[in-house]
């Protein structure tokens, strides 16, 4: 019966909305990354790309921070006019760099116009992460074969199609999830801090340096330096076409069955495809290159879909730390990508004299790569870490004393066992009755650090991961 309501969800009109929005957004990424500087002669593709995806990143990730530790600086609607008014006026003034031939015009353009796909592809994550999560599944995978389907048709298509739909798809996202996305926003900002939260309840809580958005980070600088090692203009022709069987494949694979069972697997699959690739980099044949270039196409796809649904999935377990999740992650993504660009086409300058040395230079990407994944990845499950993250408590003073009339009895039967200091007594008190950190600290007259240090030890010595476990074994004690 579940698997029956959740089939039938997939036809529901709020998931095609998310999906056709997500969509949206990821075919915009796609025709920057590779499609829409690559026709123009007369730029330093490798430059204007880094710069504009690079400032985009950078501000994301500084967007991240502040979502995470103070998410009350964050105005949606002041967000929302500056942003748009960004988003319009790159719109305005990339087609008249075109036209001009003006390199400088065309940089500014770009980052501009990053900067604001950026914004609302955060926004965009935010609202789909509130969709259940076998939807979250069937809403990246359809996403992402839509997008590399419609890139494909760009290469076949005048130029003016490709920077068309580019420009387009941003604002056809923004206007589907424009409502939900301002309340979600306005919602995070009046809750309590997701740092602060954590201290609390460090189970509701990624950190920012945590293994997922490390590897997210690499994977995504090899795409972009396989964006512009050894061609100049950053892609093939028809270096998607030849990726989409291979991502649609095992996209679907991905999709169906046990997911859990299937989000590590795809990541291991993904680079061992983009290893291919790089093996084939340093062969000076055109069809060879092209073939590589596909294969780390391919891998990038690939883990797209894992990344993505990924972040989602985080987003979606905890909903005070959405905005910051998305934004971290997408921001990391993004300057990943520009690093990596940003090197590829460097190297193509230092190794045009020397064609030799690409081959070490490939080899020493492939010994990053897979070092990584046998060094920090073979004992890791991003699934595992997923499934750790769980929602937050929310503060209910009276939550457990008009319930239990021994209730602090529990409490100091519990904290006795435990072997708790005095201290930490005291706040495993004012835990049990569901406060926050900012109250205990004025509770107690004690620093942040002083509360977060407690907490761990409390959590460690009582043998629990969450505030949430922390009740229910108070509430099991009066059972």
């Amino acid at each position: 019966m579940a698997r029956a309501e959740g089939d039938r969800s997939l036809f529901l009109p709020l998931f095609w909305r998310n999906t056709v929005a997500f969509a949206c957004i990821q075919l915009c990424f796609l025709l920057l990354d590779t499609f829409v500087l690559s026709q123009a002669a007369f730029l330093d593709k490798g430059l204007v790309h880094a710069v504009s995806r690079g400032t985009e990143g950078l501000g994301l990730l500084a967007f991240g921070v502040l979502a995470t530790f103070r998410p009350r600086m964050l105005r949606m609607y002041t967000l929302e006019k500056l942003f748009v008014a960004i988003g319009v006026l790159a719109a305005i003034l990339f087609p008249l760099a075109i036209w001009t031939y003006d390199a400088t015009l065309v940089l500014v353009a770009m980052t501009l116009f990053s900067l604001g796909v950026g914004w609302i592809a955060v926004s965009c994550g935010v609202v789909v992460s509130r969709m259940r999560e076998d939807q979250l599944a069937a809403c990246v995978t359809v996403s992402l074969v839509a997008s590399f389907s419609v890139s494909f048709l760009c290469w076949i298509s005048p130029v003016a199609v490709a920077i068309f739909l580019c420009l387009i798809s941003p604002a056809v996202c923004f206007s589907l999830i424009r409502a939900e996305a301002i309340s979600m926003f306005e919602e995070a900002r009046a809750g309590e801090a997701p740092a602060d939260l954590a201290i609390t309840q460090p189970s509701t809580f990624i950190p920012l340096v945590s293994q997922v958005f490390v590897a997210l980070f690499l994977f995504k600088f090899m795409f972009g330096a396989s964006l512009r090692l050894g061609n100049g203009d950053g892609g093939a022709p028809f270096t998607a076409a030849i990726s989409i069987p291979v991502v649609v494949f095992l996209a679907v694979y991905g999709l169906l069955g046990p997911r859990k069972a299937k989000t590590d697997q795809l990541i291991r699959i993904a680079v061992v495809v983009m290893v291919s690739g790089l093996v084939l980099l340093p062969i000076a044949q055109p069809s060879v290159r092209y073939l590589c270039a596909a294969l780390v196409s391919a891998g990038s796809g690939i883990l797209d879909l894992v990344i993505y649904y990924l972040l989602l999935t985080m987003a979606n377990r905890n909903r005070h730390n959405a905005v910051s999740v998305m934004a971290w992650g997408i921001g990391l993504i993004s300057v990943g990508t520009a690093l990596g660009s940003f090197l590829g086409a460097f190297i193509n300058r230092t190794t045009r004299q020397n064609p030799e040395s690409l081959t070490l230079i490939c080899g020493a990407l492939i010994v990053i790569l897979v070092g990584y994944t046998l060094l920090h990845l073979v004992d890791f499950s991003f699934r595992k870490l997923i499934d750790s993250v769980v929602q937050a408590v929310e503060e209910s003073p009276e939550r457990l004393v008009s319930t239990a009339e021994d209730f602090e009895e529990r409490c100091r039967a519990i904290a006795q066992e435990g072997e708790l200091s005095p201290r930490e007594s005291e706040v495993f008190l004012l835990l049990a009755r569901g406060r926050n950190r900012e109250h205990i600290e004025e509770q107690l007259v004690i620093s942040r650090n002083t509360v977060k240090a407690h907490v761990k030890h409390i959590y460690s010595k009582l043998g629990i991961h969450s505030q949430q476990e922390l009740i229910d074994l108070i509430e099991a004690r009066g059972a």
